[in-house]
């Protein structure tokens, strides 16, 4: 026994001589190698990263079930990212660097580049976004904010780098507001646009804001990005509106649909209304309406009826794919 301990004890230290670095743990819950944070697991709420620490590895916090703040020195120069997202912990509300950092820097408790320039990171149990007026942008990972009540988009954010804004939206519960001056976001009765050249999109809707059951989207709008409510029973979608991103209409409750337009940009892709499952009736009132070149996917839907004029577009549409049809004098 030991012989196997010393062989054991031997081939570990090898390991560390060849690879140059020292693994060790502060304790069990806290694993360092080099200057790399790989894993801190502990119980404890709040969590200032050792000194010697330039790296945090992606989801070194993951374990960290209880960890409600995460405090970074101005030694740290690299933080890595997951599918997580970054700094990912699951109680995570709060995240503070140091003044003196060179790479980061923080603002109401969210991650920044140090020019404050792009959002890194909002943490994931977070319930208020409160955005800096110098932020312009926002990393793909730092969308994803389940436990968001309220938004403030600041002044000078465009989102830049996405062309035709296929990234995620910003999403919330209750509430989002835009700061004064700024260009291209504006709010609604709670409902966020966009504005970009002469399209505007429907940017999002808080899920939980109590609007009217029947929501028809505003005549100026082209491009719906994020519609995604739990109040909204029928929706109204006028001549003006040509595209829908992927995703976009998530509405559990929606009954009611009732297209003026074209249906090949609205129904461009065949899960689009994957996320209606009480969606029961669709009106097209377009007679010569441009149909999905694709079947539509109703799977989800299969009380779903279209309802248009006998010889319409979207009759023949009906017919050849199978779907139930009535007219809409009936």
């Amino acid at each position: 026994m030991k012989k196997v301990i010393i062989a054991i004890t031997i081939m570990f230290l090898s390991i560390v001589l060849v690879t140059g670095e020292n693994i060790y743990a502060k304790s069990k819950k806290e694993i360092i190698q080099g200057n790399k944070l790989i894993e801190y697991s502990g119980n404890a709420k709040e969590y200032i990263v050792p000194k010697e620490v330039k790296v945090i590895q992606a989801d070194a916090f993951a374990k960290a079930k209880k960890l409600k703040k995460v405090t970074i020195h101005k030694n740290v120069k690299s933080i890595r990212t997951s599918y997580r997202g970054t700094l990912y912990a699951p109680k995570l509300e709060k995240i503070i660097v140091a003044k003196t950092n060179k790479k980061y820097a923080s603002y109401k408790g969210c991650l920044y580049k140090k020019n404050m320039k792009q959002l890194l990171a909002v943490p994931y149990y977070a319930k208020e976004l409160y955005m800096s007026d110098k932020c312009i942008g926002i990393a793909d990972e730092a969308r994803y904010t389940p436990y968001l009540d309220s938004i403030r988009i600041g002044k000078n954010f465009i989102d830049s780098g996405y062309d035709e804004m296929e990234c995620s939206p910003l999403k919330a519960k209750n509430k989002v507001t835009v700061a004064k001056g700024n260009a291209v976001f504006s709010e609604k009765n709670g409902v966020i646009y966009y504005k970009k050249g002469n399209d505007m999109f429907l940017y999002s809707i808080p899920t939980d804001l109590v609007l009217s059951e029947n929501f028809e989207v505003p005549a100026n709008v082209s491009r719906i990005q994020s519609l995604s409510n739990n109040h909204i029973r029928k929706l109204i979608i006028p001549k003006s509106v040509k595209y829908t991103e992927c995703g976009a209409i998530q509405l559990p409750n929606l009954e009611e649909m009732e297209i003026a337009n074209d249906c090949s940009g609205i129904f461009f892709w065949s899960k689009t209304l994957s996320n209606c499952p009480n969606l029961k009736k669709i009106i097209i009132t377009n007679d010569n309406a441009a149909m999905p070149t694709t079947e539509l996917n109703l799977k989800w839907n299969e009380e779903v009826v279209i309802y248009s004029r006998v010889n319409s577009t979207s009759h023949k549409y009906a017919v050849e794919n199978n779907l139930q049809w009535t007219t809409i004098e009936g």
